[in-house]
């Protein structure tokens, strides 16, 4: 069995929400490794049908070697039901320092932007990208 142990300040800052985009974000995996999902095989071809190749590479090489995912794109939501647009603007509004610590932390494979410009410009083009899914 299974057990935690929360203190008065764990529990105080507990959340209950419910998030679209870290639904979406889990997906991620799904694209990245459809072997351990067969389940969603369906769902799979047909966001790869829906995507642009490069926005589907784009999506993927953001998922860990592990499957980790970066932080950076599974904010806390600020209510208890946001919708996708107002989660998307929280991150689009994470410093590029954050997004290159995350995806340095998830071990992602790909190059690690190396500049504050870089890293905006890839957290911006996730986002896009993310919207079109």
């Amino acid at each position: 069995m299974i057990s935690f142990e929360l203190s008065v300040e764990d529990l105080a800052d507990t959340r209950f929400a419910i998030s679209p985009l870290n639904e979406t974000i889990f997906s991620l995996r799904v694209l990245r490794d459809p072997g351990l999902h067969a389940l969603h095989l369906p769902w799979r071809r047909s966001a790869l049908a829906r995507l642009d190749p490069a926005d589907a590479a784009l999506l993927v090489s953001v998922v860990g070697e592990k499957l980790a995912l970066p932080d950076f794109l599974t904010p806390r939501p600020a209510v208890f039901a946001p919708s996708f647009d107002e989660e998307l603007a929280i991150v689009r509004r994470t410093p590029p320092h954050v997004v290159r610590h995350d995806l340095e932390a998830a071990l992602v494979a790909e190059p690690l932007p190396e500049d504050d410009a870089a890293a905006a410009r890839l957290r911006d083009d996730v986002c896009d990208a993310l919207a079109r899914l």
